[in-house]
């Protein structure tokens, strides 16, 4: 990268994304029992896998990271390419998506793990902007949860009523910024239940999760959306209060 002239980078990585998507190819036909898993010319092995691991070219470790970082670059292509053609567009999130797959085909765990990281990493490099507005709110909130726990120390039993926790939580907060103040709600379910209706509440509540999770049900699928629709609300419940108006009818 030093020394190679600008322009002659991008040949270079096109020539890899296109090596790459050769050996996807490859490896998929392997993967599908459609072409020979081994290959040899003049007693020399040009690729040989199996459809447990189709790794055509490389050994698994070296192809998964590979994968990782071609995946990597198409993902940051197409969140931050505007002037795309249709078509372009289409084969850059079809490679996307294809090489993410043929990725979880290989028996690769350095390749998971940098699949979910590079991801992740991508999505924290383009919107760092944006998440740090995203953190102003949430550390306003740990805010309103330091004074939450002054108003449950002083009414740990059976709260303060339903009408009351607002007005509570002002008494503790005369000082504190108005964006705290002007809060219509605690942010969070289970604080809010404990300033309703004390531990007794806060223990009801957590009863009615435990028993979403474990309740057994005939059928799988109606065993799965019971669950993950508990475990959806627990966690939205964590920043929201949520048990009131269309929401809870969900």
């Amino acid at each position: 990268m030093s020394f190679i002239r600008k322009d002659f980078t991008y040949k270079i990585l096109s020539g890899l994304l296109f090596g790459i998507f050769f050996s996807e190819i490859i490896s998929y036909l392997i993967y599908f029992d459609l072409i020979p898993h081994c290959f040899y010319l003049n007693n020399n092995k040009i690729y040989c896998a199996t459809p447990d691991n189709p790794t055509p070219f490389l050994n698994h470790v070296s192809y998964g990271i590979i994968l990782s970082f071609v995946i990597s670059v198409l993902f940051y292509k197409i969140l931050t390419t505007t002037n795309y053609k249709a078509k372009e567009f289409l084969f850059i999130s079809f490679f996307f998506t294809t090489i993410s797959i043929n990725l979880f085909l290989q028996a690769s765990h350095a390749g998971y793990i940098l699949f979910f990281t590079s991801i992740l990493f991508i999505l924290m490099y383009i919107y760092r902007y944006k998440i740090i507005k995203f953190f102003i709110p949430i550390f306003l909130l740990f805010g309103l949860w330091y004074y939450s726990t002054k108003v449950i120390q002083d009414n740990f039993w059976f709260g303060v009523g339903t009408g009351d926790v607002m007005d509570e939580l002002k008494t503790y907060t005369k000082n504190t910024d108005l964006s705290i103040r002007s809060l219509k709600d605690p942010h969070n379910e289970f604080l809010d239940f404990f300033m309703k209706f004390g531990i007794l509440g806060f223990v009801l509540i957590i009863y009615l999760f435990f028993k979403l999770l474990t309740i057994k049900n005939d059928g799988k699928l109606l065993d799965f959306i019971l669950k993950v629709t508990a475990l959806i609300m627990f966690i939205s419940m964590l920043q929201g209060v949520y048990l009131k108006g269309w929401m809870f009818i969900f």
